[in-house]
């Protein structure tokens, strides 16, 4: 194959090789292999929102990729299927694209489609150091993209936004590291092509637009994407990627201030029921607790507050009831926060010994799945020492807990821009990374650490305004 057929160097010659016997991509047809190769990358770029790694495309966007080529999407997808490059796709999936009521397909990518991608990557790679005209188109791709680029309207996004394109990438670290994994290795050869693909769109700013996603409200760009390890490679101006400051455990943390919330509104969603409560000063008690500065939960589970009230009969059964209830729903409040806030201990090694797992580490794994839906010694535990928060718990839809938590909370802490801003003053940029950030910094900066607590202290300030609990964060070094 003559690669001057193709102004993108990352498209193969195997991939060339498998594709042109198929009819659609005869004649002219042949353009439309850079249809196909786009549409493997964005496979692979959707792939990480599902743990079976299988991509929704909306038919909007198929046919958008191949409109160029004047090639029928249909016929090229099949012709990718047919030749193991792509696994026999699954029609009907959520639209994770945005186009609304277009039609969805699930994709997923075979070992031999990523073997091809990789093997474009590390080309590209070698290119990029031989080449200068090479690296120059790269450096003119990220001005152009910055050019583009199409701002939201949500000014935490547009920040961040501005700050990833203000990222540049040690690419002789980079080369170092992508030759620490073994090639023939599917895990190893994963990570590979996960690193250069996300480097390569903080390189040459070929993000999309960003925006909140609908399920949890969290941000995913490059930085959120890319392997942990990799994100040492970057640096914005003199700073490098110097340490993570994260909400400890932060799912479990707000857990129960989520859940009293939830009991609060659904009692004064339901008008009967409000009306037989609304002045007593057992709910007054719950109100003061739940009357919290952040916006409505939505959905609230309509179904609760009447699912608490049908198996009383009448409005004083209810009240004692309550009267029953909310002093051992709030003296579990106050235990839950009590240990999930506590600064000294961490509370997975008491989750640990209490519900018998071996490390912290499968404690922490094992809430966090029990939080979203998941049937483990967890989930017990909490029904174990928590039966009034385990009883509204159960009363939702238990598999949205940890994406309303991220939502809620989450979000309102880290994609904050106030803070960001504020780090500047301290000579480090922050940039967020789900439920905290990433730090630059200074490579000679040895105050890097107290001015993370400055950080942590802010935004423990904000928390207890608006939720009344006060988190813990956890800071992590990254050698320089």
């Amino acid at each position: 194959m003559n690669r001057n057929k193709f102004t993108n160097i990352k498209i193969s010659i195997r991939l060339y090789e498998l594709l042109k016997t198929y009819p659609v991509f005869h004649g002219d047809g042949y353009k439309a292999i850079s249809g196909a190769y786009h549409l493997l990358s964005r496979i692979h770029a959707l792939s990480h929102f599902d743990t079976q790694e299988w991509a929704g495309i909306a038919s909007k966007r198929l046919t958008g990729i191949f409109r160029g080529y004047n090639v029928p999407y249909n016929k090229a997808v099949s012709a990718m299927e047919d030749c193991g490059l792509l696994l026999p796709r699954i029609n009907g999936f959520y639209d994770r694209t945005g186009n609304g009521n277009s039609k969805v397909a699930r994709f997923k990518l075979t070992e031999l489609a990523k073997s091809i991608l990789l093997e474009g990557e590390m080309e590209y790679l070698r290119k990029l150091a031989d080449d200068k005209f090479c690296w120059k188109a790269a450096v003119e791709r990220k001005k152009k993209a910055k050019q583009r680029y199409k701002k939201v309207g949500d000014s935490v996004c547009d920040y961040v936004a501005t700050t990833l394109f203000k990222i540049k990438i040690d690419e002789i670290r980079l080369n170092k590291l992508v030759e620490q994994f073994d090639a023939n290795k599917s895990t190893e050869k994963a990570q590979r092509l996960n690193i250069l693909t996300y480097a390569d769109q903080v390189r040459t700013g070929s993000f999309e637009s960003l925006s909140r996603a609908d399920v949890d409200g969290r941000l995913y760009h490059p930085l959120v994407q890319i392997k942990s390890e990799a994100r040492r490679i970057f640096s914005i101006g003199t700073k490098n990627y110097r340490g993570t400051l994260d909400l400890r455990a932060c799912h479990p943390t707000f857990f129960a201030v989520y859940l009293v919330k939830i009991f609060s509104e659904s009692l004064k969603k339901n008008s009967i029921l409000h009306q037989k409560v609304k002045e007593d000063p057992i709910f007054l008690q719950l109100q003061s607790v739940s009357n919290l500065n952040f916006d409505q939960i939505s959905p609230v589970p309509s179904n609760l507050g009447d699912e608490f009230y049908s198996v009383h009969s009448s409005s004083t059964e209810y009240l004692h009831y309550l009267h029953a209830f909310v002093p051992c729903l709030l003296q579990e409040y106050n235990k839950w926060n009590a240990l999930w806030t506590d600064s000294k201990n961490d509370p997975r090694d008491i989750l640990a010994e209490d519900a018998g797992y071996s490390y912290k580490s499968i404690a922490k794994k094992c809430m966090n799945s029990a939080i979203n839906g998941g049937e483990n010694r967890a989930t017990k535990w909490i029904a174990k020492n928590f039966p009034c928060l385990y009883k509204i718990w159960r009363s939702t839809n238990v598999k949205r807990t940890g994406n309303q938590i991220s939502r809620i909370f989450e979000t309102a802490l880290i994609l904050n821009q106030p803070v960001m801003e504020a780090a500047s003053t301290l000579d480090l940029v922050l940039v967020p990374e789900h439920d905290g950030f990433g730090i630059f910094a200074d490579p000679t900066d040895d105050q890097i650490e107290d001015k993370a607590r400055t950080i942590e202290a802010a935004i423990q300030k904000i928390c207890l305004e608006r939720f009344n609990i006060k988190p813990v964060l956890a800071f992590k070094k990254v050698p320089v």
